[in-house]
C-alpha cells in the first residue's frame, strides 16, 4: 500500500512540473485551435539595435497579397496579432500554409518588415531576431479631377495600412525599411517602391477619375514586367512629374527589343536605353516627341531612321558603339549640344556632303573613331 501511494506521488509531480514548463506566457491574437494537425506555430524574437528587448512591440501576421481596403478585413482567417513579451518574444499559432509579411512596430519609431513562408506539414518556424530600425515615411500627392476625395486610399500589400489623402490629396505613411506594392484605390493602379531604413520619399502620383485611363505608373508596371524586369521598383529607374514619367534609365539591362508600351510615356525627357542588346526595333521610340537626351550607345543597331527628325526638342544623342553603316539625312535639322558616333562603321564614302559637314560641326573626331567592317 506504501508503495501505490509513493508511486502515485511521484506520477503527480511529474505531471504538475509538465503543466507548470508548458504554460510559457505569450500574448497572441488570431489564429486556430492548438489541436489544428495543419497549422504552424511561429516565433520571433524584437530587439533594437543594440540588442535590448523591446517589450509591448506590436507584430502583424498578414498575407502578402492582403490589403486592408476596409475595417471587415480584420475578419480575415489568415491574420492574426500580437504583441511581444517581456523577453521580446512574439508568438503565432495555428497559421496556415501560404506566403506572409509580418510587421513589427515599436513606439511608431521603430519597425521591421520580415517574410515568411508555411509549407506543409511544417509544424513550428523560428524567425531570426528581429532587429528594429527608424522607420520610413512615404509620402505625396495624388493629383486627382473629381472635386471629392471620399473614396480615394492608399493601401500596402501585406501590411495593415488604410491611408485616406487630405482634401487636397496629400498622404503620408510610416514604414518599416523594403521593398513594397502601393495600391491606389482610384484607378487601381500600383506602384512598386523601396525606402530605406528613417529614409523620407516622395512620390507624385496623377490620376484621372472621370474618364477611364491608365496612368504612367500603371504603364511602366506593365512595361517592366513585359521586359523581363518585374523585380525592379519604379524610383530605382524613373522620375516622375505631376504622376508622367519623366527619365526612365534601362541601361545594362540585357534588353533585346522595347515594348511598344513606351509609346505611352509621352511625357519622357530623357531615356537612357545604353548597353543593351538592341536592334533596328528601338525605331519606334522615335515618335516619343518631347524626348530631349536619347542614350543608345553600346547596341546593335545598324541604321538611324528618318522619324530621327521629329525629335523637335533633342538635343543629347548617343549612339556610339553600335553598328551604323548610314545615317538618315533628317538627323541634320538638329543642332545638338552633344552627339557621338564614335564605334561604328561610318564611311566617309557614303555621306552626301551636307552630312560630312554636320558630323564635323557636332562630333569632330568621328572619322578617326569608326571601324573598318570585316
Amino acid at each position: 500500500m506504501q508503495i501505490k501511494k509513493l508511486l502515485l506521488t511521484i506520477i503527480t509531480g511529474a505531471f504538475c512540473v509538465f503543466i507548470n514548463c508548458s504554460t510559457t506566457s505569450f500574448d497572441v491574437a488570431g489564429g486556430g485551435s492548438d489541436l489544428e494537425i495543419s497549422a504552424c506555430v511561429i516565433e520571433g524574437k524584437a530587439v533594437d539595435s543594440l540588442g535590448n528587448v523591446l517589450i509591448g512591440a506590436s507584430v502583424r501576421l498578414r498575407p502578402t497579397e492582403y490589403l486592408c481596403r476596409s475595417p471587415l478585413d480584420t475578419c480575415n482567417e489568415k491574420i492574426a496579432d500580437a504583441v511581444t513579451n517581456v523577453n521580446g518574444i512574439y508568438r503565432f499559432d495555428s497559421v496556415d500554409i501560404g506566403e506572409y509579411y509580418i510587421e513589427t512596430v515599436f513606439q511608431d519609431s521603430l519597425g521591421l518588415l520580415s517574410s515568411v513562408s508555411v509549407v506543409q506539414n511544417e509544424t513550428t518556424k523560428h524567425i531570426q531576431d528581429s532587429t528594429l530600425l527608424p522607420l520610413a515615411t512615404i509620402s505625396g500627392k495624388i493629383n486627382i479631377s473629381t472635386e471629392t476625395n471620399d473614396s480615394q486610399m492608399v493601401l500596402v500589400f501585406g501590411l495593415e495600412r488604410n491611408i485616406v489623402p487630405d482634401s487636397s490629396g496629400y498622404f503620408s505613411l510610416k514604414i518599416p525599411e523594403g521593398k513594397y506594392r502601393l495600391f491606389f484605390s482610384a484607378d487601381s493602379s500600383e506602384l512598386t517602391i523601396s525606402v530605406l531604413s528613417g529614409e523620407p520619399k516622395t512620390i507624385d502620383i496623377r490620376i484621372n477619375c472621370d474618364s477611364i485611363t491608365i496612368n504612367d505608373s500603371v504603364t511602366l508596371r506593365t512595361l517592366l514586367d513585359n521586359s523581363g524586369l518585374s523585380g525592379l521598383s519604379f524610383d530605382s529607374v524613373a522620375t516622375f512629374e505631376k504622376g508622367n514619367v519623366v527619365y526612365l534609365d534601362l541601361s545594362n539591362r540585357s534588353i533585346k527589343q522595347i515594348d511598344s508600351l513606351i509609346l505611352k510615356l509621352c511625357r519622357l525627357k530623357v531615356l537612357n536605353l545604353s548597353n543593351n542588346n538592341l536592334d533596328d526595333s528601338v525605331r519606334l521610340i522615335f515618335k516619343l516627341k518631347d524626348l530631349e537626351k536619347l542614350y543608345l550607345n553600346g547596341n546593335k543597331i545598324t541604321t538611324i531612321p528618318q522619324g530621327i527628325g521629329d525629335l523637335d526638342n533633342l538635343k543629347v544623342l548617343d549612339v556610339s558603339s553600335n553598328k551604323l553603316t548610314s545615317l538618315s539625312s533628317a538627323l541634320t535639322k538638329h543642332s545638338l549640344e552633344y552627339f557621338n558616333i564614335a564605334n561604328n562603321f561610318i564611311s566617309i564614302y557614303s555621306l552626301s556632303g551636307y552630312m560630312i559637314t554636320w558630323l564635323d560641326e557636332n562630333d569632330p573626331d568621328w572619322r578617326t573613331t569608326q571601324s573598318e567592317l570585316e
